[in-house]
Parts: C-alpha cells; sequence; structure tokens
C-alpha cells in the first residue's frame, strides 16, 4: 500500500508530535529515533529502536531540527554499517546517539571509510 507523504522533513513530523502531546497536557522529555527498519522478508538483524536519543530538557527546538534534518541524511549510510557490522559505528554509540551530532560526524568522517573492507577488517567477528 503506498500513502502520500505528509512532513516536509522529520522534524516537522516530531514537531506535530510534540504539538499533539503538549494538547493534551502531557510534556515530552525525550525523543528517541531508530534506525530505518529493513524490508527485507527474510533479515535477520534485529531493529535499533533507539538510535538517536534527544533530551527536550537540555536541547533547543533549533538544535533538535538540526540533529535530526542531518539524522536524516545519514541514516542510510548508518543503517547500512549497521547490517553489515552487526554494530553502530564507532563513536556514534555516545556521541550521535545523545544529539552531540558534530563531533560523531567528524570521527566518522576521520577514522572510517564506508566500504565493506574496512568493516570487515577491523569490526566483523571472524
Amino acid at each position: 500500500m503506498y500513502k502520500q507523504v505528509r512532513y516536509a522533513s522529520l522534524f516537522s513530523m516530531v514537531e506535530e508530535f510534540l504539538e499533539r502531546y503538549k494538547a493534551v497536557g502531557h510534556v515530552v522529555a525525550r525523543v528517541m529515533v531508530g534506525l530505518p527498519v529493513s524490508h527485507d522478508d527474510f533479515g535477520e538483524q534485529q531493529v535499533k529502536w533507539k538510535f538517536l536519543k534527544l533530551d527536550l530538557k537540555t536541547m533547543s527546538l533549533d538544535t533538535m531540527e538540526s540533529c535530526l534534518n542531518r539524522y536524516a541524511r545519514e541514516c542510510e549510510k548508518l543503517m547500512e554499517y549497521y547490517l553489515y557490522a552487526g554494530k553502530v559505528p564507532p563513536k556514534c554509540d555516545k556521541e550521535y546517539m545523545t544529539g552531540k551530532m558534530d563531533a560523531a560526524r567528524r570521527s566518522v568522517r576521520k577514522r572510517h571509510i564506508w566500504n565493506k573492507e574496512t568493516i570487515n577488517s577491523k569490526y566483523k567477528s571472524k
């Protein structure tokens, strides 16, 4: 079944979610976003539900918007890495997941090349 996309960005979807909760008197403390889910019928990889954790008490909406927009641009490569290596790229688990996107992006770009040889040689269990 095909549905039209209603939101211009991931941030606009999360923003509407926050507004709906606020309308009924609730306060959202943090937002957690997972990696994309594979649509492979025979995939055995576990779903990474809580990849990006954004604490709304300490983060402004502008910062959250930049984090979510950057995540939306990079999530395909992160998912590819996760599916092939079985874990998230190094440094992403601490920096990327807590909203410190700039530090995580620099560490991934400088130290690791997104190719199968690098993943096999350093991170894949033999």
